[in-house]
């Protein structure tokens, strides 16, 4: 299975859910956590699956702490995020959100993560997971609005700056005016 799918000791450690050889891997030897196979699939996306077994969540949080790209996607657009929602594993799906996971990240098809739960009937993790979109979006509006509001009060500022200068400049003209016809 390894030589096939380009998978070296790293990845063959991840997705048996060893934790241990997984620490000996990127603590005594150094491997990269973000080693990608020749699909692209990395330690992260191979940890959630069925082989792993109970050990997938400790692995997966080893690796997120060992700075494990959660957001990398492999050569058909799965990200982590849509590997945990296809597998119906909500604990990782939990801790990867809270480690900043894109939720709204679509893979090849055009697919986000919920709408992988969805397809597999995995309703907690739907269920998580459009709660977590929904507190992301209102985020985001909350900070776009306030944006709005900041370019919306700089340019009152710069109106009434403008106001101000052009009232100058209009009784500068008035006066000078006013000085040309005293002369004649």
């Amino acid at each position: 299975m390894g030589g096939e799918w380009g998978f070296s000791a790293i990845h063959l450690a991840a997705l048996h859910g060893r934790l241990e050889c997984l620490k000996l891997i990127v603590e005594k030897f150094e491997v990269d956590v973000n080693l990608a196979s020749l699909t692209g699939w990395t330690p992260i996306h191979l940890v959630m699956n069925k082989e792993s077994g109970p050990r997938t969540l400790e692995c997966l949080q080893y690796l997120i702490g060992k700075g494990a790209d959660i957001n990398v996607q492999n050569q058909g657009g799965m990200s982590p995020l849509h590997k945990a929602a296809s597998e119906g594993r909500l604990d990782c799906i939990i801790e990867l959100v809270e480690a900043g996971a894109d939720v709204h990240a679509k893979d090849a098809e055009g697919q986000q993560p919920i709408d992988l739960c969805r397809i597999w009937a995995h309703r907690s993790c739907a269920r998580y997971l459009n709660d977590a979109m929904w507190k992301i979006n209102k985020r985001n509006f909350a900070r776009e609005m306030h944006k709005l509001n900041q370019i919306k009060s700089e340019c009152q500022h710069s109106e009434q700056n403008f106001l101000k200068i052009e009232k100058v400049l209009s009784a500068i003209s008035t006066s000078r005016w006013a000085g040309m016809t005293e002369e004649y």
